[in-house]
């Protein structure tokens, strides 16, 4: 794909379609294996990571770090063997160990010279391992490291973290062990949640023998744990007792001595995996020597295929003579350099896609970062995702179908610079379907436990109301709590109200109260721009919070939706009685509400009758405002509003619950279509049937006006447009 390619289609469910034909005509003989395969094996396969839709590429042979399909196609590896492919395809010197030894005989039985000789060099490499033992993988390495800590501690519960990938039957979702997970008594935590993961380690305290963690995580996306969390769990473990183990099976590969050394932060024990062995079957565990000292005799530890003459010679030449720390270093300084032209790139075309990552890993994510955790994707994310693995198929790149690349060392300067050209076309030839800087994600878990501050000069232009407001919606995003820095606005604001502090006490407030305001190298976990310059009021068309277009907007059409969202998309049409393509501006309204604690402030109702300017409401629209508290109400009348609202011929009501959540008797009736400023826009919200579209208080007086959905832009008064753009 080159940046001037014409698409043939600009929406991702048929893009996604258009790449998925040419991705299945261009593989004949890869269908052919798949189909043939799942005859005799369930999937087709059996290695769950590759089995993907439409079928997996089935791979010939490779050299260096290229591949070449059965079909005839050639690629640059970046998978990477998922990091157990550290040397590439053909290192001579590996590939001259394992010939050697295979000449020598294949299955001897016993012990031999070059596994201690590999044990010597993994001692010496990685900080925290005195003593060490082989296994076959990285997941037999970490079900025994588990079990070691269990026998030395004495205690059962392993805490893991959610998102974690320790092995084929060590894995844990969102929710937990999987099925799959062997049944050790699990606590969960959530990853780079310090103030969590502390606390449950001190719940347990009598009862965990082990915290176990990847310094980054690999099949969660490649997210970097920070070190002041790593460094917490060291001690906390070390406060209660119980062991830490890093399971370093991929990120081993970021030093000499993996992680751990980079960051000065040494485990009781340590896992490896397969790249130590030149990529042959292989894995470790090691640690203190008081516990490794178990396995001397104490506790069995068997395995035919532990000291492997393949996997023992080829480790002895891949850890002594190839990766040095040296090369280590290198690589880990290629692969930061990489993403960063990957992120400038990606920034630079407009779009919140990015690669997350460390050193020589990286995984592509379609969601503004950095991330902190491990998240459930949305519909749309995964579609992307699956685009980016078809787009780069076809461009030559063979990645990790989750996005994931991880760098061999044959992979060149120019390799990297091909693979970051490569991803510059894809933003730019799918633009219209990748998520834009500033953008946010739907699905409302973004914040998730998170607190929120709101920043820069549109917040800093909110009035209290307005602050308050936006602050109580961050529930929208998942969040904990919203806030917005103290300032000269809300001191004046707070100044002579009830129980607010007066005279010298009141300057000493002023002086502590601006302190609250976040220091200015402060680091934040996630930071979004939105650029409100080109807002235009909105208006929700559907039957949920998402569903909002801007006032010349015109209503979704499903046939234009990812597969997964058209279900959805065509009930709120239906529900609503709306068509593909309608323009919102113009939609005829029958009633229109002005209220709810969180919409009706003061502010709020100022700003809805500077939209009224002497005008009254079309005829046939029933309208009402309900004052957002008894105190709002009162204000409101000293100043005259109600006096404005009647005379356009709207309700004043008392303030309390009404419409809103349609209760006391107060709805909408069926068929009825309503313009409100409530939060929810719930199907049945406001009466069963009714058609509920929510808006500013600003939006919803233009709609009482005109008797349809309006700009209330358009005849307000040039003070009033500038107070609404400052309220976006």
């Amino acid at each position: 794909m080159s940046a001037t390619e014409t698409l043939r289609n600009s929406d991702l469910s048929s893009a996604l379609a258009e790449a998925r034909e040419a991705y299945v005509a261009s593989h004949p003989r890869s269908r052919g294996l798949h189909e043939a395969a799942r005859r005799v094996m369930p999937g087709g396969n059996t290695r769950s990571v590759l089995a993907y839709g439409p079928f997996p590429i089935a791979m010939e042979r490779g050299e260096d770090c290229r591949l070449w399909d059965v079909d005839g196609h050639g690629y640059l590896d970046l998978c990477g063997e998922y990091t157990a492919g550290l040397f590439g395809h053909s290192e001579p010197r590996i590939h001259a160990a394992v010939q050697s030894a295979m000449g020598r005989g294949l299955n001897l039985a016993a012990v031999g010279a070059a596994e201690g000789e590999l044990a010597a060099l993994v001692c010496g490499r990685f900080p925290s391992i005195d003593l060490v033992r082989f296994t076959n993988s990285g997941t037999e390495g970490n079900l025994m490291a588990l079990t070691a800590a269990r026998a030395f501690t004495g205690r059962d519960a392993i805490l893991a973290f959610r998102g974690g990938y320790h092995g084929g039957v060590l894995l844990f979702s969102g929710a937990g062990p999987a099925p799959v997970t062997v049944p050790f008594p699990f606590v969960m935590a959530d990853y780079n949640d310090t103030e969590g993961a502390v606390a449950a380690i001190r719940a347990n305290a009598d009862r965990l023998a082990a915290v176990i963690v990847e310094p980054m995580l690999g099949s969660g996306g490649c997210i970097p744990a920070h070190p002041a969390f790593l460094a917490a769990l060291r001690e906390a473990t070390r406060e209660v007792g119980a062991l830490l183990i890093f399971d370093e099976v991929m990120t081993s590969r970021m030093s000499g001595g993996g992680m751990q050394q980079r960051l000065g932060i040494t485990p009781d024990m340590t896992t490896l995996g397969k790249y130590i062995a030149g990529g042959m079957s292989f894995g470790a565990f090691g640690g203190r020597a008081e516990v490794m000292g178990l396995f001397d005799g104490k506790l069995p530890h068997a395995g035919t295929f532990n000291n492997n003459v393949l996997s023992m010679a080829a480790g002895r030449v891949a850890l002594g003579a190839i990766f040095t720390p040296e090369v280590a270093e290198d690589l880990f300084r290629r692969g930061e350099e990489m993403r960063a032209a990957l992120n400038a790139a990606l920034e630079q075309a407009g779009t919140a896609m990015h690669f997350s990552g460390l050193g020589s890993m990286a995984t592509a994510q379609f969601r503004p970062g950095p991330l902190e955790r491990p998240f459930a994707q949305t519909g749309r994310e995964e579609a992307l995702r699956e685009l980016f693995f078809l787009d780069m198929a076809a461009a030559g790149f063979y990645l990790a179908r989750r996005g994931m690349v991880a760098l061999s060392l044959p992979v060149s300067e120019a390799d990297i610079a091909r693979f970051v050209a490569a991803v510059t076309d894809f933003a730019q030839a799918r633009a219209a379907l990748l998520p834009r800087l500033g953008e946010m994600p739907r699905s409302g878990a973004m914040a998730h436990g998170y607190a929120v501050e709101f920043a820069g000069p549109v917040a800093r232009a909110l009035p209290v109301e307005g602050r308050l407001t936006l602050c109580n919606m961050i529930t929208e995003l998942g969040g904990r709590t919203g806030l917005v820095a103290p300032d000269e606005t809300v001191f004046e604001w707070l100044e002579g109200r009830p129980c607010a502090p007066t005279g010298a006490m009141l300057a000493a407030a002023r002086a502590e109260w601006r302190t609250f305001s976040t220091d200015a190298d402060a680091v934040f976990d996630h930071d979004l721009a939105v650029d409100c310059s080109a807002l235009e009021p909105q208006i929700t068309w559907g039957i949920d919070p998402t569903h909002v277009i801007g006032i010349s907007g015109h209503v979704p059409d499903p046939a234009q939706a990812a597969p997964e969202e058209r279900e959805a998309l065509t009930r709120a049409l239906a529900y609503m009685q709306l068509a593909p393509g309608q323009p919102i501006a113009g939609l005829r309204v029958d009633r229109v509400f002005i209220g709810s604690c969180t919409n009706a402030r003061l502010s709020d109702l100022i700003a809805a009758a500077a939209v009224l300017d002497g005008r009254r409401v079309a005829p046939g629209v029933e309208a009402a405002v309900v004052p957002g508290s008894a105190a709002v109400k009162q204000e409101a009348e000293r100043l005259g509003l109600h006096r404005k609202f009647r005379e356009a011929g709207f309700e004043w009501r008392q303030s309390g619950c009404s419409m809103c959540a349609g209760v006391n008797g107060d709805e909408g009736r069926p068929g009825q279509r309503l313009v409100s400023t409530t939060n929810c826009n719930f199907a049945g919200r406001q009466g069963a049937g009714v058609m509920m579209h929510l808006a500013s208080p600003a939006m919803a007086v233009a709609a009482a006006l005109a008797g349809q959905v309006a700009d209330p832009r358009v005849g307000a008064p040039r003070w009033c447009a500038a107070s609404r753009l400052s309220l976006v």
